[in-house]
């Protein structure tokens, strides 16, 4: 899909950078019709991505055209015909365009995965714990080698096998460092920790928690060079 000069969307196979012109042959142009009057279609939200489906019938294929649009937990799937004309609107959550996009096999709404999977990972060096985000935007803490796109999330767990825990914190900015640490409880065991490093400018956060549990032991409010001590 494709955003040109006059403000309208286009979409395209051509695959072209942008900044490129397309050929008439290649582009469809996204419309609505009201009154006999075609104007240019206007989204609440610029696209994240498009796709097309092709039905056949006695008189040959039937292409279907669609725009995904939204953010955060709004989206829509809006519907149009061979021709680029408006005919119809999907609305969904987020959890629903995970699932679309498992169906489809798309990244529908460009967070680099396909449905609730790890969009970040970070991975500490010692432990065998480390903090992901997935792309609904939570946080777990979980066994150490998960990669990026793949996915533990609502997956069926042996009797005794270790399951993600949530963290239990909302990080105001994401995480840019997770370190391994560890302390020792009143019976002297060792404790397995992961200290998080987040924020911006010259304020930043260093948040430790138990691996294990999720829960967090302390914070530590850093100027940016203390930061940088540690």
């Amino acid at each position: 899909m494709y955003k040109n000069e006059a403000g309208g969307f286009t979409i395209s196979n051509s695959g072209m950078p942008e900044n490129s012109y397309l050929d008439h042959g290649e582009q469809i142009l996204l419309q609505k019709e009201s009154k006999g009057q075609l104007s240019l279609f206007e989204f609440n939200y610029d696209p994240s991505s498009a796709y097309r489906i092709d039905e056949w019938n006695e008189n040959g294929p039937t292409h279907k055209n669609f725009a995904v649009s939204g953010k955060d937990n709004i989206w829509q799937i809006d519907e149009f015909n061979n021709d680029g004309i408006y005919k119809s609107t999907q609305k969904l959550n987020l959890n629903q365009i995970f699932e679309k996009e498992q169906e489809l096999q798309q990244d529908l709404n460009s967070d680099g995965v396909l449905g609730n999977a790890i969009s970040i990972a970070y991975q500490p060096h010692g432990g065998n714990k480390s903090l992901y985000k997935i792309a609904s935007g939570e946080f777990y803490f979980y066994d150490q080698g998960w990669n990026t796109g793949s996915s533990f999330h609502n997956q069926e767990f042996s009797p005794g096998q270790n399951k993600p825990i949530k963290a239990n914190v909302k990080f105001a900015h994401d995480p840019t460092a997770a370190l391994y640490n560890f302390s020792y409880d009143t019976f002297g065991n060792i404790v397995d920790e992961i200290d998080i490093y987040h924020g911006s400018g010259d304020k930043w956060v260093k948040e430790t928690f138990n691996s294990s549990t999720g829960s967090i032991l302390g914070n530590q409010l850093n100027m940016i060079s203390l930061v940088f001590l540690n």
